[in-house]
């Protein structure tokens, strides 16, 4: 009976998770999202996947090419997909919406896999608060409102399966091969996807190492995770980049501001790299805690090692942020939050876990977790009035791209392109009016960015070509407004 009550209730508290994740989104998407694609999307949806596949010219070899240094295989799947449901049509609201249901799926998936031994309900409340709780706020606002984000929540997903599987699935051949099929799909999500295989080949030594009947499997799933993590490193292009950070101190620097998020430098003065190193530590002290104590005593509960496997996942990503997107790194860019997030989400249930676990000692246990409320609170709170300002003019700026993109197409001036930076949704107005210009791209535009009809509409109305998708997300908008 008690195991009965105890699946009933992770059952309840995994729905419920996803719901408040999925409500929060959707209201941000409904407030602050437009039916206009944004900067990447032109070139990478537009131009070469949505009208390659209009003019029957797509081929295999385009959805697996990397873009920047990522291979977004399953978001381009997506964007065909809702590119096919609505008519032909390409609307990044119906993308925001979209990529909302996927976002929700990652904590609700944490929740439901940190919960599979067992034990206390404690632990599993905490991480469902904080997830929720997170979800709440608009620290994420970039992949929020644009759906073309939704690479990152595919990435976080199969990390999670593929550490879920290393800790718990039984140590069998079949097990070895899921293993690695998982590893493969986790590449074609972003380029450090090939994090998750290679954390997974440790985790299923610690977890099925002790045991010598399981040496042929620990064996073959390591040999196959290895060569995925190998095909990722060939598969990664080499790109000359800028932002990369250089020498010790600034990857130092970048570290310590990646590392202390949700805490950043405020009056455009930038903290000592000691400071910051505080508060990072402050930040991850539970993990550290759990680190020290359990390595020292040698006892590990599964469920324990898988939180501390995607705690050490999100650690590897946000290194590799800092080296890659380091240089001169004053804060956090708001589309690489997810994944710091679920850091939090992490410590905050390492912390609970402890303080619940018998005989813990809290007077020792209990200094890292009040630190890490006081540093995670306080970040949070401190950065929240900077990111609600930063939605709202991510909205603003929506407004300004729809009227001007609108006024080029019914006009044809390019004087309506010639604006600062965000009012046009490109970086550069001559290769705007290009893909504008481009009829394919054009007569795949909804209503509300090309006020057109198109020669041969006899009802003279833009929005009777708008797509079903289209029409759903704008009275969901709608209604969600109506509501605020």
């Amino acid at each position: 009976m008690a195991d009965t009550l105890n699946a009933s209730f992770t059952r309840r508290v995994t729905l419920a998770v996803y719901l408040a994740c999925l409500i929060a989104h959707v209201i941000y998407v409904s407030l602050y999202a437009h039916e206009i694609p944004f900067w990447d999307q032109w070139d990478a949806e537009a131009d070469r996947l949505l009208r390659p596949l209009q003019e029957s010219s797509l081929s295999l070899g385009q959805m697996f090419a990397s873009h920047n240094e990522h291979r977004i295989l399953f978001s381009r799947l997506l964007s065909l997909a809702l590119f096919k449901l609505n008519s032909g049509q390409w609307n990044n609201l119906v993308e925001a919406y979209a990529s909302s249901v996927i976002y929700a799926a990652v904590p609700a998936t944490f929740v439901w896999l940190a919960s599979r031994n067992g034990g206390s309900r404690i632990p599993m409340v905490v991480g469902a608060f904080a997830a929720c709780a997170l979800a709440m706020l608009p620290f994420d606002f970039e992949n929020t409102l644009v759906g073309f984000q939704s690479q990152f929540y595919f990435m976080a997903e199969f990390a999670l399966l593929i550490l879920a599987t290393a800790c718990y699935a039984r140590p069998t051949y079949r097990t070895a091969a899921g293993l690695t099929a998982l590893g493969l799909a986790s590449l074609f999500t972003m380029a450090s996807g090939m994090f998750a295989p290679g954390l997974a080949i440790a985790m299923l030594w610690i977890c099925h190492g002790n045991n010598p009947k399981n040496r042929g499997f620990l064996i073959a799933a390591s040999l196959g995770l290895a060569a995925t993590v190998a095909l990722g490193v060939i598969l990664f292009p080499i790109l000359g980049s800028n932002l990369a950070a250089s020498g010790v101190e600034g990857h130092i620097h970048a570290l310590s501001t990646n590392f202390m998020w949700p805490m950043q430098s405020r009056s455009g003065r930038e903290w000592h790299e000691g400071r910051k190193i505080v508060y990072a530590a402050c930040v991850w002290a539970p993990l550290l805690t759990w680190l020290i104590q359990r390595i020292r005593v040698r006892e590990f509960e599964t469920d324990e090692l898988f939180v501390v496997a995607v705690a050490l996942w999100v650690a590897l990503q946000l290194a590799a942020i800092a080296h890659s997107r380091g240089h001169d790194l004053l804060s956090v860019p708001s589309r690489y939050t997810d994944i710091f997030a679920i850091g939090l989400i992490c410590n905050a249930w390492l912390a609970s876990r402890m303080l619940t676990a018998p005989g813990a000692r809290w007077p020792v246990l209990g200094v890292p977790a009040i630190l890490f409320v006081i540093a995670a609170g306080s970040g949070l709170v401190s950065r929240t009035p900077a990111d609600l300002w930063n939605v709202r003019a991510t909205a603003r700026f929506g407004t300004a791209q729809t009227d001007n993109v609108a006024a080029y197409i019914r006009t044809n001036d390019p004087q309506w392109l010639i604006k600062p930076l965000f009012e046009i949704p490109y970086p550069d107005a001559k290769r705007l009016q290009s893909l504008l210009d481009n009829p394919t791209i054009r007569s795949s535009l909804p209503s509300t960015i090309n006020p057109v009809s198109p020669a041969g509409d006899k009802t003279g109305d833009p929005a009777s070509r708008d797509g079903t998708l289209t029409l759903w997300a704008r009275h969901l908008q709608a209604f969600v407004q109506q509501k605020s």
